[in-house]
Order: C-alpha cells, then structure tokens, then sequence
C-alpha cells in the first residue's frame, strides 16, 4: 500500500474526515424523514445517554 499523503489535521487519517461528513449527511437525512413523534423519543433517548 502506498504512503498516506501528508496533512494538517489532526488525529487520524484523511478517511477520519469524509467518513465523519458522510454518516453526518446519512442521520441528517434520516432525521428529516422520520416522524416527529420518533424524533421526540430519540432525543429522550439521547438524554438518558448522556
């Protein structure tokens, strides 16, 4: 395999960066078309989480 390119950010690799944007835009999504009942439970759920 070759070398990984150089970068500036930091922690990880340049995969960390595009697979952070990617599952981003997939929740974002997912979220826009989910009932507004089961996005008030996941966020009780999230809550309970933390």
């Amino acid at each position: 395999m070759p070398p990984e390119p150089s970068t500036i950010q930091p922690l990880g690799s340049q995969f960390d960066q595009p697979a952070h944007l990617l599952l981003d835009a997939v929740i974002a999504y997912i979220l826009q078309h989910l009932p507004k009942d089961q996005i008030k439970e996941l966020n009780q759920r999230h809550a309970n989480l933390e």
